[in-house]
């Protein structure tokens, strides 16, 4: 029950860092759009959030891997 109760609340620790960094995000793309002088901050946001995709799609080709692995 130990076991179950400490994942859960990793899950919810890592809820919360996502929350955490997607109102961080939201903050940056706001002051973005208040201060339109600073194009070179919109370009940031959009290459930060194409590497995110990138990695999220490595992580889920690693996880297939592991899983085949596993069951194999």
């Amino acid at each position: 029950m130990k076991v179950c109760s400490l994942h859960f609340n990793k899950g919810l620790t890592t809820q919360r860092g996502q929350i955490l960094n997607l109102h961080k995000s939201f903050l940056l793309v706001q002051r973005v759009f208040q201060n339109v002088q600073e194009p070179h901050l919109i370009k940031l946001i959009d290459i930060k959030a194409e590497i995110e995709v990138h990695a999220q799609a490595k992580m889920k080709i690693l996880k297939n891997v592991i899983l085949k692995q596993v069951i194999i």
